[in-house]
């Protein structure tokens, strides 16, 4: 059985990403469909700005240790599926374009929205990179919001391909266990 394991910097980083993003869309849920009229509703947009800032952020550290440790990441097994190993590249591409999409979009949406208070990373006020106008806002919430449920659904398949592969396939395609 093949052993490898993900380099520890890019182990360290996938669940540490994979954290921030799921914690991002539940409190993107909330603050948008459930908690929006909350007395406490523009705190929850400061930290989803915050954590959106550091998401964007932390792909690209995740990109460079991708790139410097390409050598070192484990491959997929010989005997999976084409079409299985054709998903997971295809999965995972999604999922890293996702990861740049969500987050710009929403620094743009934000940007954009003559209402919108600003972007913040974590206090440190950041300039709007294009003018206010509220057409482009609409433009640009559409993209974060129709992108951000589907790095959502891409969560879920992922989770589910990794329970598949733990428990229902032999035991060298476990790609759980080269991630932990």
């Amino acid at each position: 059985m093949d052993t490898a394991k993900y380099p520890k910097p890019m182990r360290i980083m996938h669940w540490s990403m994979s954290l921030i993003i799921i914690g991002l869309l539940i409190l993107g849920l909330l603050m948008a469909n459930w908690l929006a009229d909350a007395s406490y509703a523009g705190k929850m947009y400061w930290w989803h700005k915050s954590f959106g800032v550091l998401a964007l952020l932390l792909i690209f550290v995740r990109l460079c240790l991708r790139w410097q440790y390409r050598a070192q990441i484990p491959q997929l097994p010989i005997d999976m599926p084409a079409l299985e190993r054709k998903a997971a590249h295809g999965g995972h591409t999604l999922l890293y374009v996702l990861m740049l999409i969500v987050p710009i979009s929403g620094y743009l949406m934000s940007s954009t929205y003559t209402a919108s208070s600003g972007i913040t990373f974590f206090g440190l006020a950041l300039p709007d990179v294009l003018p206010k106008n509220d057409v482009q806002a609409q433009f640009f919430t559409a993209v974060h919001v129709i992108s951000a449920y589907t790095i959502g659904i891409m969560v879920l398949l992922h989770v589910a391909a990794v329970i598949k592969h733990r428990f229902f396939d032999s035991p060298e395609h476990d790609s759980l266990r080269k991630m932990l």
